[in-house]
Formats: structure tokens, sequence, C-alpha cells
């Protein structure tokens, strides 16, 4: 009798030890396909490929394009704005550091180099005094405008290069990365230096 119930136990005990090794298959199945639908190096790829995009589109857009209601204030001090657009970034550049991700949304560190427009006002309000004491004095508002805009392009181009990061925030959308609209802004801001 001992025996039969031994063997009815070993047989409850093999059962159990199948249903567990079945249970935890399960398990290793069920997380392997979670981590095969995370974030791929096809992912972070497009990541970077977005980002790269969508820099080289802002870098080549108009200038009233890009500054908009902007646009008007540079126009002001005769200035073109695409020529004001285009001594900004010129020698502007950016490289992709790191991509993380979390679910739907990839954040991009993105180190970029251009020039700060604070510094080239802050260079533009010195030129422009200079200029208003060596012609005696400050101009009426319409010469405040051209001695204004005469220096602005060459503050511009002598203003130096610096180096910023931002994150940009990207979303997925049908399979592919693109950076929002906070990622965008920030690409802005960053490339503008404001």
């Amino acid at each position: 009798m001992k025996t039969g119930a031994s063997s009815t136990n070993c047989r409850v005990c093999t059962r159990r030890g199948v249903l567990r090794l079945a249970g935890l298959a399960a398990v290793s199945a069920a997380t392997a396909s979670l981590y095969g639908c995370g974030p791929t190096s096809e992912d972070e790829q497009n990541v970077r490929d977005s980002v790269d995009s969508q820099l080289n589109q802002l870098t080549t857009l108009s200038g009233s394009e890009l500054l908009g209601e902007r646009a008007a204030d540079v126009e002001k001090l005769k200035v073109s704005c695409d020529d004001f657009v285009r001594a900004l970034f010129d020698g502007a550049g950016w490289t992709v550091d790191e991509v993380g991700f979390e679910g739907s949304i990839a954040t991009a560190k993105v180190s970029l180099t251009c020039r700060s427009f604070s510094k080239v006002l802050d260079a533009l309000k010195e030129a422009y005094t200079a200029q208003a004491l060596e012609d005696g004095g400050y101009p009426d508002e319409s010469e405040l405008y051209g001695t204004a805009g005469k220096s602005l392009l060459e503050c511009i181009r002598a203003a130096s290069l610096d180096k910023r990061l931002v994150d940009v925030t990207l979303t997925k959308n049908d399979g592919s990365w693109i950076v929002d609209e906070n990622g965008n802004h920030a690409l802005i801001s960053a490339l503008m230096g404001f």
C-alpha cells in the first residue's frame, strides 16, 4: 500500500513539476515577446534620422518662414530675413548624442553648435551706441533702424559659435518617430540662441 501511495505522490509531484515548468516557459515567452516589442536599433536610427532631418529642414527654411511674426522686426532694420537667418546659421552643426525611450515617446539628446542671438543683441547694442556717439548723438527713429541694421549682420558674423545641449522629444506615429511640437520648439529656440 505504501508503494502505491508513493507512486501516486511521485506522479502528482511530477505533474506539478511539469505544470510549473510549463508556467515558467509561458512567462519566459511572454517576457521575450515584450522585449521584442520594445525599441530596436532600427528605432534608434529612425529617431536620429528624424532629428537630423528636422534640423536640416529648419536651417534651410526661408527667413520669413522661420521667423514668422518676428520677420517684421528684422525687416524694420532694412535687413533681409534670408540674409539674417543665413548669417545666424552659418557654421551651425549638430550631433545626436543619446536616444532614450519611454513607451511611444523618445528623447534625443542633441549637441548643437550655433550662435547665441542674445549675445548678438548685446554686441549690437554696443555697436549701435558707439556709432551713435560717433555721429554726435542718437538719430531719429528712421535713422535708428538704419544704424542698427548696418551693424546687425556684422555682429552676427562676428559672434562665436557656442555649444549647447537640447533634449528633443519625438512620438511614434504609424511606425515612424516624428519630432513633436515640444521637440520642434526646443530645436528652434536652441538654434536661434534665445
